[in-house]
């Protein structure tokens, strides 16, 4: 990959991944009971935004305008002995469930940021939707599409990710690549993961000699993905603060908690 384009995304990285560590080092410095924590950021968001309905343990909310899903399945490990618990579990089950159906129609191939603490584990994983599809590029007569953007922060470094998808006729194939980012502001290109049909997406797609291995062939399909990422950098940052947005919401509690 060219190192421009690299670069881009690397202190793309930088930036959300540092800003979660500090994240987490702020819940961390609470010195709260992980359930409380717990019920605090999600009884922030279900009363900040609007709730739309739930499919199992994953409800889902419109918060600004934007279609968010809250995994609250964690709370039932508290809800036995704590009764403040307990008594927001049976709130949540209260919820409207809402169908595959109506799941699929809300969703419609959006793409997502996804933020899922390491440590502190205590936070459920939230996802904020994008407001369109992110069209990337074309291999060959392959469509590439953003699918995630994903920060696993913990107290000493975040992993950050970005997942496209190929829209194949024999199916969906995934690629992932993983950036890692330390508490000292160093950030790498940590490796990436190829899903059988987009390997052989790239195959197809990439115009090679003879003989040449199969792995160089995917090294530049990653090449060209990545310059064609780097060309969205703009519109994935404004995701991912659009989601620092949704995140601070369900901060507010908390942070009146230990103010409190």
């Amino acid at each position: 990959m060219s190192q421009q384009i690299d670069s881009k995304i690397v202190e793309l990285a930088k930036k959300w991944g540092l800003r979660f560590i500090s994240y987490a080092e702020l819940i961390s410095d609470y010195h709260m009971e992980e359930w409380v924590v717990l019920l605090s950021f999600i009884r922030a968001l279900l009363n900040e935004c609007t709730i739309v309905g739930r499919r199992f343990d994953n409800v889902y909310l419109r918060c600004d305008g934007k279609l968010v899903m809250l995994r609250t399945a964690e709370l039932h490990n508290y809800s036995k002995s704590i009764k403040v618990v307990e008594d927001e579990v049976r709130r949540i089950q209260q919820i409207k469930i809402i169908d595959m159906q109506e799941v699929e129609k809300m969703e419609d191939n959006l793409p997502v940021v996804d933020i899922d603490f390491i440590k502190p584990g205590v936070l459920p994983l939230l996802t904020v939707f994008g407001d369109e599809t992110i069209y990337l590029m074309n291999l060959g007569d392959v469509p590439l599409y953003l699918e995630k953007i994903y920060i696993l922060p913990s107290l000493e470094d975040s992993r950050f990710g970005i997942i496209v998808h190929f829209l194949s006729q024999s199916g969906i194939g995934v690629m992932d690549v993983t950036y890692y980012v330390q508490k000292d502001g160093t950030a790498r290109y940590l490796g990436r993961a190829i899903e059988k049909i987009a390997r052989e997406t790239i195959l197809r797609a990439i115009p090679h000699e003879s003989g040449r291995k199969e792995d160089e062939i995917v090294e530049e399909g990653i090449r060209i993905i990545l310059d064609a990422i780097g060309k969205k950098i703009s519109i994935i940052d404004k995701m991912l603060e659009d989601a620092e947005d949704i995140f601070i919401k369900g901060m507010k509690e908390l942070t009146a908690v230990f103010l409190y």
